[in-house]
C-alpha cells in the first residue's frame, strides 16, 4: 500500500500550524533548519469520515455504537501511527495497545497544539 508522504509543522512561538506551499514538503524541514521553533508532524495516509487528512497530533473522535464520543490522539509510536485514548495520552501511559483508527469511524475535532482545551 502506497501513501502520500506529507508533513505540517506547529510553529511554537507564532502559535500557528504551517502547511507547505504548493505541496513543497521540504519547506517544513527548512523551517526547522533555519532555527525556527517548529514541531514537525507527518500525515498518516488516512482521511477521516469528512475527507480531512489525519496527521500525528490530531485529536479524533472515534465512533463506537452510534455516537462519536471517544476522543483519541494520533501519535507515532514504535514505528507506526496509533490512536491513543485521550485519558491514556494525558497520563503518558505505555502506548503498546493503541491502533490506528478505521478512518471511516473517526472525525477530526482538532489537534493537541491549536486546541489545547480539548485535552482537558
Amino acid at each position: 500500500m502506497n501513501r502520500e508522504i506529507k508533513f505540517r509543522a506547529w510553529h511554537k512561538s507564532a502559535k500557528e500550524m504551517l502547511y507547505p506551499e504548493n505541496g513543497k514538503q521540504s519547506y517544513v524541514f527548512c523551517w526547522g533548519e533555519e532555527g525556527q521553533p517548529v514541531i514537525i508532524m507527518q500525515f498518516t495516509g488516512l482521511k477521516d469520515r469528512n475527507g480531512n487528512e489525519i496527521y500525528e497530533g490530531d485529536i479524533v473522535n472515534m465512533r463506537y455504537d452510534e455516537s462519536y464520543d471517544r476522543p483519541h490522539v494520533i501519535v507515532w509510536h514504535l514505528n507506526r501511527f496509533i490512536a491513543i485514548h485521550l485519558k491514556q495520552y494525558q497520563r503518558g501511559n505505555d502506548y503498546h495497545d493503541g491502533k490506528l483508527p478505521n478512518a471511516y469511524n473517526a472525525i477530526i475535532c482538532g489537534n493537541i497544539y491549536e486546541n489545547e482545551s480539548l485535552l482537558k
